[in-house]
């Protein structure tokens, strides 16, 4: 029975990709009071950025915020292809609240 529970959480983590819409990202100076759903903020100077920043895709409205800068741990990095899809690497894990794991690659979350 847990298998196949498994089995049924990967199939919906997979329709979750397919029908969940694309992210979209904004450079900002600074992190605006209010965040758009589906929108990840690149903070900083378009030459240093310093953190991106979104909404927890899976709805409990927290606030993600991640390191880019190079002398700290944990960073991540992103990435921007020529069709404007952003992707963030590595994966995202929150470890307190609701506990969501995903990668956002060329725009879209990809549940862990």
């Amino acid at each position: 029975m847990k298998q196949f529970i498994k089995l049924v959480e990967q199939a919906y983590k997979q329709l979750a990709l397919f029908f969940h819409p694309s992210y979209s990202f904004t450079i900002a100076d600074d992190l605006p009071e209010k965040l758009e759903k589906h929108r990840v903020y690149i903070l900083g100077e378009p030459s240093d950025p310093w953190a991106v920043a979104l909404e927890c895709p899976c709805g409990c409205r927290s606030i993600i915020q991640l390191n880019l800068l190079r002398e700290a741990k944990p960073r991540w990095e992103y990435s921007i292809s020529h069709n404007r899809a952003i992707t963030i690497k590595p994966s995202i894990w929150r470890k307190a609240g609701c506990m969501s794991h995903f990668f956002i690659r060329k725009g879209k979350i990809v549940w862990a």
